[in-house]
C-alpha cells in the first residue's frame, strides 16, 4: 500500500514544481482555484505576482506578468498560505517562435520570395547580355562561369543594398533580431545570394514546395544518351614543340583541326574555352564495335606527331584522348 502511494503522490509533486513558461509582455497563470489565504506572493527577480479572487468559498488564482524589456530570463516566485510556505515556482521568461501555421509566417516568407523573385528576374535578364557577348563565348566556358559570374553579382548586390532576404526571414521563424551588418549576417547574405543567382526558375521551384504556386505537371526533356551501336571520342592537346595547326585524324581521315591548346592546369579548363580540345564540348560520335587510331600531327611539320591506339571501342564508350606535341 505504501509503495503504490508513492506512485500516486510522486507524478504529482513533479508536476507541481514544473516550470512555467511565460513570453516577454504577457502573463501567464500560475496556480488556480487556490483554497485558503493566500500572502506575500513575491517574485524574486523583478516579475510582478497579482492574486484575483472569485466565487463563494473564496479561490484565489496567482498570475505573472515578466519585467518591462525583459526577453531571457528564469524567476522565481514564492507566496505562503494560511502563513505557510509553499514551493516555489520557476517562471521561464522567453521568446516564443511563432508556430507553422502562423499567419506571420506566411505572409513574410510570400514578401520574401516575391522580392527574390523579382530581383532574380532582374539579374537574369541583366547578365544575358553578358552571357550572350560572343568574346565572353569565346574566352569562357559558360557552364563553369556564368554561375561564378551571376553569384558573385548576387552578392555585391545583396550586400551593396542590404537585400539580405534570409536573415530577414530566420529573424521572423525565430522570432530574433539577427542585424546585417553582424558576423550572422553573412551566411544569411551567401544565402540570399546563391538564390537570386539560381535564377527565376529556382525561386519559381521554392514558390512550389512551399504551396504558392502549382507544381507544373510536364516532365523536363531527357538528356540525350548514346545507345548501344555508338560512342564518343574527344581529343585534348597539349602543345610542347608544335607552334601552328594541329591536324586531328582518326583512322587517317581528318577530323578537326586545332589552332590553339588546352590549359595544362584542369582547373582551369573548367572556366576557360578548352581551345586545344577537339570538339570543345561533348564527344564526336563514332560507331562502336571497331578499332580507332587518333592521331594529331602539325600541320606544318608532319614529324611532330603524337597518336592513339589502335584499340577496339566498346559501346556507349566515352574515350577522351590526350596528346601532347
Amino acid at each position: 500500500m505504501l509503495v503504490l502511494l508513492a506512485f500516486v503522490v510522486a507524478p504529482a509533486h513533479s508536476q507541481e514544481n514544473k516550470p512555467v513558461d511565460v513570453a516577454p509582455g504577457s502573463v501567464v497563470i500560475l496556480k488556480r482555484d487556490i483554497a485558503g489565504n493566500v500572502t506575500n506572493e513575491t517574485a524574486a527577480r523583478g516579475g510582478t505576482v497579482t492574486r484575483t479572487s472569485s466565487g463563494v468559498p473564496s479561490r484565489t488564482t496567482l498570475i505573472y506578468m515578466p519585467p518591462a524589456g525583459a526577453r531571457e530570463l528564469d524567476d522565481i516566485v514564492t507566496y505562503t498560505l494560511d502563513d505557510v510556505a509553499q514551493p516555489q515556482i520557476t517562471v521561464n521568461v522567453r521568446p516564443l517562435a511563432p508556430t507553422l501555421d502562423s499567419a506571420k509566417i506566411y505572409d513574410a516568407s510570400f514578401k520574401a520570395l516575391f522580392v527574390l523573385f523579382i530581383l532574380a528576374v532582374l539579374v537574369e535578364s541583366g547578365l544575358a547580355l553578358l552571357f550572350r557577348w560572343r568574346p565572353f563565348l569565346d574566352y569562357f566556358d559558360s557552364r563553369s562561369m556564368n554561375a561564378l559570374v551571376a553569384f558573385l553579382f548576387s552578392l555585391l548586390l545583396v550586400r551593396l543594398f542590404k537585400l539580405d532576404i534570409s536573415t530577414q526571414l530566420i529573424s521572423v521563424y525565430t522570432d530574433s533580431s539577427y542585424t546585417f551588418d553582424s558576423w550572422k549576417g553573412w551566411p544569411g547574405s551567401l544565402l540570399t545570394a546563391m538564390i537570386i543567382a539560381g535564377g527565376s526558375a529556382a525561386v519559381n521551384r521554392i514558390f512550389q514546395s512551399f504551396g504558392f504556386r502549382p507544381t507544373s505537371s510536364q516532365e523536363q526533356p531527357k538528356k540525350p544518351e548514346l545507345d548501344q551501336s555508338e560512342a564518343w571520342i574527344a581529343v585534348t592537346l597539349l602543345r610542347d614543340k608544335s607552334k601552328g595547326s594541329v591536324v586531328v585524324l582518326i583512322n587517317g581521315q581528318v577530323v578537326d583541326t586545332i589552332s590553339g591548346s588546352s590549359p595544362r592546369y584542369r582547373f582551369l579548363r573548367y572556366f576557360v574555352r578548352d581551345k586545344g580540345r577537339f570538339p570543345q564540348t561533348g564527344g564526336y560520335s563514332v560507331p562502336a564495335g571497331a578499332k580507332y587510331e587518333i592521331k594529331a600531327e602539325d600541320a606544318n611539320d608532319k614529324q611532330l606527331a603524337a597518336s592513339w591506339g589502335p584499340y577496339e571501342i566498346g559501346p556507349r564508350a566515352i574515350i577522351d584522348v590526350e596528346l601532347t606535341l
